[in-house]
């Protein structure tokens, strides 16, 4: 409802269906039909009733970093797990700069969004802009419009659907 009394000009979304999902329900595109505990199913209005009129692009450098060979195991006991004995006494998932095989360092994700804001100043100067993404690369936008450390924005950590300002 917050955001619903601001005006926008144009929004970006994360390639990953959650963030999509988050922009139409915040946008007034959709409203939610139920809850099944791991699902959120969208009923959809119709164009007339629809709240915003913005343009809602996909953007790909702001999707949550990549885990490489480690997506989808769980965070807590991986360095336990016979398959990752490699990473033993190594915390890839709260390292700035380490990262996993394949994946995405917090260090990556920054160069990855560095470049994201830099040609939203190019191409948006003086618009309100709105982004849908994840913990990961919010953490880090954070770090970049709040002038953070390293330590400082690894601590971060966002609640679901939080507005921050810049």
């Amino acid at each position: 409802e917050r955001v619903r009394e601001m005006e926008f000009d144009i929004a970006y979304y994360s390639p990953l269906s959650r963030a999509l999902d988050t922009a139409y329900l915040v946008l007034g595109m959709a409203k939610p039909m139920g809850n099944d505990g791991t699902n959120y199913p969208l009923s959809f209005y119709p164009n007339d009733q629809i709240v915003f009129n913005i343009p809602l692009l996909i953007e790909h450098r702001i999707a949550e970093r990549s885990f490489g060979d480690l997506l989808g195991v769980v965070k807590e006991g991986y360095t336990k797990d016979q398959r990752f004995v490699k990473y033993a006494g190594r915390d890839v998932t709260k390292s700035f700069h380490d990262k996993a095989d394949g994946g995405e360092s917090f260090r990556d994700l920054e160069v990855r969004l560095t470049s994201f804001f830099e040609e939203l100043e190019q191409k948006h100067w003086g618009k309100r802009i709105l982004v849908f993404s994840h913990n990961g690369p919010i953490r880090v936008m954070r770090k970049y419009f709040e002038n953070l450390s390293e330590k400082e924005t690894l601590k971060l950590s966002n609640p679901h659907c939080q507005l921050i300002c810049y």
